[in-house]
């Protein structure tokens, strides 16, 4: 498999890749996977996923803070999601 750099909500759903957001209130700590179907009929599938781009829409579920932060996971099992062909 190539690694290849994607930015778009589209290109992360295409490659299988997930993403992790966690809210930065000390009182909170929640995490969880982001929905990148919904962030995608929300801002449209060639919206940038740098934290930067989306962060404006983002809150936590919890607390509903919105200092947060993003760790992306790449898929590595080579495989492209069902539905994803």
């Amino acid at each position: 498999m190539t690694w290849r750099y994607t930015n778009s909500i589209d290109d992360w759903l295409e490659d299988g890749t997930t993403a992790t957001t966690w809210c930065h209130n000390p009182k909170c700590g929640h995490r969880g996977l982001l929905d990148l179907e919904a962030l995608k009929r929300r801002l449209g599938g060639q919206h940038g996923m740098l934290l930067h781009e989306i962060k404006q829409v983002l809150k936590c579920s919890k607390c509903g803070g919105k200092e947060l932060g993003m760790t992306r996971q790449p898929n590595t099992t080579g495989s492209v999601p069902a539905g994803r062909r």
